[in-house]
């Protein structure tokens, strides 16, 4: 069953909502808005060291 692709702000307008038949994402849309992410860090160097240095792994319980 196809699934609506959620709204957010790195899809253009005509993708909000549109059906996709698997998936979260319009085919490409999962890069753009990965790379639209990295970019608000800076480089994708900047990126991995930032989430290297933020990123805190789950205990197990």
């Amino acid at each position: 069953m196809a699934r609506a692709v959620r709204a957010a702000s790195v899809l253009p307008r005509h993708f909000v909502g549109e059906l996709v038949a698997s998936g979260w994402f319009v085919i490409g849309h999962d890069q753009r808005a990965l790379h639209a992410r990295i970019s608000k860090i800076g480089t994708v160097r900047e990126f991995i060291d930032w989430f290297d240095s933020t990123y805190v792994e789950p205990t197990d319980k």
